[in-house]
C-alpha cells in the first residue's frame, strides 16, 4: 500500500447525540437563576421590611424623646412664670407695706400736731407768745401730679387778739436734676402774691389745690409766717414732702 507522506491520520469518535439531556439541563440552569432571583428579591424585601420596621421604632423612640422634652421645657417656663409672678407680687407686697408705713408715720405725726395745735388753743403756754404752726397736710388726689395741701397757722396767746400778718409757701425739689424752689402762687391758683395774707384771732387755715410741672421731683416744703409790724417775731418751718392717700 502506498503511503503518501506529509499527511495526517485523523482518528474519529462516534457520540450518541441526546438532545433531551441538554433541554433539562437549560431548564435545570433556568429554575436556578429564577430560584436565585426570587430568592434576592425575597431577601430585599425582608430586609426592607426590617430596616422600616427599625426606622419606625427609631422615629417612634425620637418622637416620644421629643414629647418629654417639650413638657419638660413647658415646666421650666411654668416655674419661671410662677417665680416671676411670685417676685412681682413679693415687690408689691413690701411696697405696699412700705407705702402703709409711710402713710401711717404721717398720720401719726399729723395727728400729734393736730393733738398739740387743740392743746395749745384750749390751754396756751403762759410764756408763749406770736404765731405758730398746726397741722400741715398734703394729700394725692385722683388726677396726676396735683395734691390738695392745709396748713393752719395759729395764735399762741392767753388773750388772743386779732392777728394780721403773711404766710409764705414753698415746695423745693429738682427739676431735671438741677435744684429749684416753687413759690405756691406758682403752682396753686387762687394766688396772686409771693404771701399768703393772715387775719385771725385763733388760727387760720391756708389750703387749696397745687400742680406740680413735669420733670419736678418734690423733696421739701419750706414755711415762714410773719405778724404784721414784728418782723422779729416771724417763725420758720421746714419739712419733708410726705404725701398722705386720698
Amino acid at each position: 500500500m502506498t503511503v503518501v507522506k506529509g499527511s495526517k491520520v485523523y482518528q474519529w469518535t462516534v457520540v450518541k447525540s441526546r438532545p433531551q439531556t441538554r433541554a433539562w439541563q437549560v431548564v435545570a440552569l433556568c429554575v436556578l437563576v429564577a430560584s436565585a432571583v426570587v430568592g434576592a428579591f425575597m431577601l430585599g424585601k425582608h430586609l426592607t421590611k426590617s430596616l422600616d420596621g427599625l426606622a419606625r421604632q427609631e422615629l417612634a423612640v425620637l418622637r416620644a424623646e421629643l414629647d418629654e422634652v417639650r413638657k419638660a421645657e413647658q415646666r421650666l417656663r411654668q416655674q419661671r412664670e410662677n417665680a416671676k409672678l411670685g417676685a412681682e407680687v413679693d415687690r408689691k407686697s413690701l411696697e405696699e407695706v412700705r407705702q402703709e408705713v409711710i402713710d401711717l408715720r404721717a398720720a401719726l405725726a399729723a395727728q400729734k400736731e393736730e393733738n398739740q395745735f387743740y392743746r395749745n388753743l384750749m390751754s396756751p403756754d403762759l410764756d408763749t407768745r406770736g404765731l405758730g404752726f398746726g397741722p400741715i397736710e398734703i394729700v394725692q388726689t385722683e388726677r396726676p401730679r396735683t395734691f390738695r395741701y392745709k396748713v393752719v397757722v395759729q395764735q399762741l396767746a392767753t388773750q388772743q387778739q386779732l392777728l394780721t400778718g403773711t404766710l409764705r409757701f414753698s415746695v423745693v425739689g429738682r427739676q431735671d436734676g438741677e435744684a429749684k424752689t416753687l413759690a405756691l402762687k406758682e403752682i396753686a391758683s387762687g394766688v396772686d402774691g409771693n404771701t399768703v395774707p393772715l387775719r385771725f384771732k385763733y388760727f387760720q387755715n391756708v389750703e387749696g389745690e397745687l400742680v406740680l410741672p413735669e420733670g419736678f421731683e418734690p423733696e421739701r416744703i419750706e414755711l415762714e409766717a410773719r405778724p404784721a409790724g414784728n418782723s422779729s417775731a416771724a417763725i420758720e418751718k421746714r419739712l419733708a414732702w410726705l404725701v398722705q392717700g386720698a
